[in-house]
């Protein structure tokens, strides 16, 4: 039993031991050399790589290398660059060595498996362009999963790095990039464009480039001759046929940098002759001024770019005109056409003011012509024109200039209040008016706001009778209709004082031009009017200015029928040929 027991402790220590043993990190460190930067600051570039030599993923948090280099060829020290984000660098030289150190403070480190990982790169200036220059790794070292422990590094692609390499006999590898172009200018004169962009293909090289000449090949009777169109400032530009294609040229004396983030040359554009059809566009060549004799071009969106656009739905009311048909209520005729493109089809309504119409159209491009509003008031504001069709938001509101419709002009030259009568405590007030484009002739009075009352000037003169003397300020507004709106005119006045008699004053004959009996009506509903002259007219006017009655008389007296009034204030117009006056009637 005890030597069964001393078997099995012994497997299990060597187990261990064994274990122990595989788990010593195996890494490949590779780096690699490449010229950049030309030709302005040309760089040797070296970038270093790990990679898992037994299978097992490893945790990288610190790299140190010895270098050796000529520093007659390659300037020093080199730049690190590239380094994990977070990690600390430091280079320093040692004797005739340099020490290139990187440290993850966190511990946690770069996870390196199977495929080798990039870690970080150096760059050298390489001062001597053309010349041998030399790079020697002397001892490299790494922290693994926390640990300094030794660790069995290979160097596939060697330790040393040499090389003579020359801008002028470099390539320049570049990515050129166009899409399928954009639909632009609907619905009048619809376009289409595409920017013509380039960028490095390798990320770490720049390029200077100062020509750019495309030869493209298209359907001329789908799209319009090609146009250059936001090429960068300063660059002269150039299109023309050459046989059955298009030859696209930009040149400018200052290079433009090509970097690995894509930079817009300048953007082609088409008119669109047959809207809707599809289209093709060809690279058939491609040409590029660039500071290296030799250069690739890869077409990183294929030699092709395609589209088929169509304008969406869309209404324009058009060439507008309008009339004045009655200029005292500034009303009157619009005339315009409606541009529909690409319509759904269907019912189609407009409406402007209160007109609404109607139609049943087919689909596609569709012209309304003259189409002709009636009886629009001018002075609903704003007035638009809304067109759209019912089953779809495809429509369009649309403004119609204000219209001034005439000359309307009224202006209060002066207000004379009579002196109190001392048998009615009233007075009456004269308005002398000048006015111009009037209505119909009739105007409209206020007294502080009022009901407007109608009034038919007389030798440009209006006669109110039979106000309250109150001794007040009173403001007189006078309008060619009832809101007002069309032209008035304000004025203030002064009331005289009351001079309401006491019970003991002696009356004075009452020598009446005109009167109105009985006056309140109360059970009796006719009111006799009696006068001095002849009646030309006799109207009745509610408060709010709406006519009730009118009667031609032609005699000194009338009775008017008020039975159907109902009770309240109201206002009697009396016409003479002399002029107008008016009279309360009250209606219990």
């Amino acid at each position: 039993m005890k030597t069964s027991v001393r078997i099995l402790i012994a497997l299990l220590v060597a187990l261990n031991l064994s274990v122990q043993a595989q788990n010593i990190p195996d890494v490949n460190l590779h780096f690699n050399r490449d010229l950049v930067n030309c030709p302005v600051s040309p760089q040797i570039e070296t970038p270093f790589s790990l990679s898992s030599a037994d299978g097992i993923t490893w945790d990288v948090g610190f790299i140190m290398l010895t270098l050796t280099v000529n520093e007659n060829v390659l300037g020093t020290p080199p730049q690190v660059v590239d380094a994990p984000a977070g990690w600390s660098t430091d280079v320093y030289k040692q004797g005739s060595q340099w020490q290139i150190e990187l440290v993850d403070p966190n511990g946690g480190g770069v996870s390196i498996g199977n495929n080798p990982v990039d870690v970080f790169t150096l760059n050298w200036n390489y001062i001597q362009e053309g010349a041998t220059y030399s790079i020697n790794i002397d001892d490299a070292d790494l922290g693994v999963n926390n640990s300094l422990e030794d660790e069995q590094l290979h160097y596939p692609g060697g330790l040393f790095i040499s090389g003579s390499d020359d801008c002028a006999s470099q390539v320049g590898e570049i990515d050129y990039y166009w899409f399928n172009p954009i639909l632009e200018n609907c619905p009048r004169n619809p376009t289409v464009k595409t920017p013509i962009q380039f960028a490095s293909h390798n990320p770490t090289e720049i390029w200077e480039n100062n020509f750019v000449q495309l030869v493209i090949q298209q359907d001329n009777s789908i799209l319009g001759q090609p146009r250059i169109v936001n090429a960068l400032p300063g660059w002269s530009t150039d299109v023309y046929a050459q046989g059955g294609e298009w030859v696209i040229e930009v040149t400018s004396a200052i290079s433009e940098s090509i970097s690995v983030n894509p930079t817009t040359f300048f953007e082609l554009e088409w008119d669109y002759l047959q809207e809707g059809m599809p289209f093709a566009i060809v690279l058939n060549d491609i040409d590029l001024g660039l500071n290296v004799p030799n250069e690739i071009v890869h077409r990183a969106n294929g030699n092709v770019i395609s589209g088929n656009a169509q304008c969406p739905c869309s209404v324009e009311i058009i060439n507008i005109s309008s009339t004045c048909v009655v200029a005292c209520e500034s009303k009157g005729t619009v005339f315009f056409d409606i541009d529909i493109h690409n319509g759904p089809g269907g019912n189609f309504t407009y409406t402007i003011g209160h007109t609404t119409k109607t139609f049943n159209l087919p689909a596609g491009d569709i012209i309304i012509l003259d189409e002709t509003a009636r009886n629009i008031s001018f002075r609903q504001q704003p007035l638009v024109i809304e067109a759209k069709f019912t089953a779809s938001n495809c429509g369009v509101v649309k403004a119609i200039p204000t219209i001034n419709c005439g000359p309307c002009n009224i202006q209060i030259d002066n207000i004379k209040p009579s002196s109190c009568d001392i048998r009615t405590n009233t007075y009456d007030v004269e308005i002398n008016l000048t006015t111009q484009a009037l209505c119909s002739g009739v105007v409209y009075v206020q007294i502080d706001g009022g009901a407007n009352i109608p009034f038919v000037p007389v030798n440009n003169k209006i006669v109110i009778t039979d106000l309250d003397s109150d001794g007040k300020q009173h403001t007189v507004t006078i309008s060619d209709d009832q809101l007002g709106i069309s032209c008035s005119a304000s004025r203030t006045y002064g009331a005289p004082s009351s001079c309401k008699l006491s019970s003991t004053t002696t009356a004075y004959p009452d020598p009446v031009h005109a009167s109105l009996s009985p006056n309140p009506v109360t059970s009796q509903r006719q009111v006799r009017v009696e006068a001095e002259v002849p009646l030309s007219d006799v109207s009745i006017f509610s408060m709010e200015g709406r006519e009730m009655l009118r009667i031609p008389v032609g005699r000194k007296s009338v009775k008017l029928n008020v039975s159907d009034f109902l009770p309240g204030m109201y206002i009697v117009v009396l016409a003479t040929e002399e002029g107008r006056s008016s009279r309360k009637l009250i209606i219990k």
